[in-house]
């Protein structure tokens, strides 16, 4: 979900949110956050702060916080009949289809600093998609991982900043983003 590192990064220089992508952090602090040896709860953080040269790693670094998120889009539902055809000189289309999709996310926030959970939000946006056929297929599609990633990204900044303004205090956090795992 890269759009949530657009929605964190702001309009202006004044309301950014520094983030960095899996992959910078990930080589940045080789091999202590690979998938098979990065640690999978709050606790796990605390002890691998501890080994040589990890928390030296991790402040030259400079992220404070690592935002595990998690969650998927899915088609929930759906039903109707569309019919096109063509023929010389003759092309259209009849009826009526529509499917529901499910946008459901989850973020955990880890305070590196402090080696223990920060926090967690989530988001869950349902939304009915439509196509009508009448001669040409008018499309009516519902953006549901648009709109989750929109509240992620909104909620997420209110959780750095405390704030529930467009503005946001000079005060940026420093976030990592990792899909597919808490």
């Amino acid at each position: 979900m890269h759009c949530v590192a657009s929605g964190l990064a702001g309009r202006d220089r004044d309301e950014a949110i520094a983030t960095r992508t899996d992959e910078q952090f990930t080589d940045a602090l080789f091999p202590w956050f690979e998938p098979g040896t990065a640690p999978t709860k709050p606790e796990g953080v605390a002890t691998l702060l501890t080994r040589p040269g990890v928390a030296e790693r991790v402040a030259a670094s400079g992220v404070r916080y690592v935002v595990w998120l998690d969650g998927g889009t899915q088609k929930t539902d759906g039903g109707g009949s569309l019919a096109c055809g063509a023929s010389p000189g003759v092309a259209g289309c009849i009826g009526f289809g529509w499917w529901e999709k499910e946008a459901n996310y989850e973020a955990t926030i880890w305070d590196l600093k402090q080696a223990k959970a920060a926090g967690s939000v989530g988001t869950n946006v349902t939304g009915t998609s439509a196509v009508i056929g009448a001669v040409l297929p008018l499309p009516f599609i519902a953006r549901v991982q648009g709109a989750a990633c929109d509240r992620m990204a909104s909620q997420l900044r209110t959780f750095f900043t405390g704030s529930d303004d467009d503005e946001v205090p000079a005060r940026a956090a420093v976030a990592q983003l990792k899909t597919g795992r808490k």
